[in-house]
């Protein structure tokens, strides 16, 4: 008979907080002295762990990168999000659905998206995660362009690929980033203020 594999719920818990461990010791590293600079030498130590537990557990830093992007990309706030805006009968409120879901997931996620962005810079596979994250952005931009659409509420001249622009223009990356990070706002402001410009680039009326 073939042998049982043993399997102890405790040492998966273990295994599990090894990792995530091994996952906030190296963002902490990632935002403080940069992706490219920081070592897995560095990484385990900071995780009190052995250099070949950080390789086992996660894959090395490239795939640390990945999982932290990941997170960010999967979150479930997005789905949410999405699910309101296509049940919303007022082009406004879609617009504000968006806003408020976007401001939630980039304020969550703004550490990491900040070390994505910098590593994107110099590392070519942070910037191909890079343009994985932001075709997901897209995607989902896009999809409340097509409920605007939908509704009839685009303004005169705008389809769905110009809206889609404008949305990415006003609530992408880099507008969170040089408000929030650059100019200083608080995110409720910079959440109002993309609003209502939002609302005003897309919206007949």
């Amino acid at each position: 008979m073939p042998g049982r594999r043993y399997h102890s719920p405790r040492r998966a818990e273990a295994a599990a907080a090894t990792r995530q461990s091994i996952l906030d010791a190296a963002k902490e590293l990632f935002a403080t002295h940069g992706y490219v600079a920081t070592t897995v030498t560095r990484i385990a130590a900071a995780a009190r762990v052995g250099t070949n537990t950080v390789y086992t557990s996660t894959g090395g830093k490239p795939q640390i990168l990945r999982d932290l992007v990941t997170v960010g990309v999967e979150d479930p706030i997005a789905e949410q999000t999405l699910a309101r805006i296509a049940e919303a009968d007022d082009a406004l409120d879609v617009v504000v659905y968006a806003v408020e879901g976007i401001r939630r997931d980039s304020e969550k996620h703004a550490e990491v998206v900040e070390i994505l962005l910098d590593a994107a810079s110099v590392d070519a596979y942070a910037a191909e995660l890079l343009r994985f994250a932001q075709e997901r952005f897209r995607d989902a931009l896009r999809t409340t362009a097509d409920r605007i659409a939908a509704l009839g509420a685009l303004r005169e001249g705008l389809d769905v690929a110009g809206a889609t622009d404008v949305l990415w223009y006003y609530l992408g990356l880099s507008s969170w980033r040089v408000l929030v990070r650059e100019n200083g706002w608080d995110w409720d402001t910079a959440e109002r203020w993309l609003r209502d410009r939002t609302a005003a680039a897309l919206l007949t009326g």
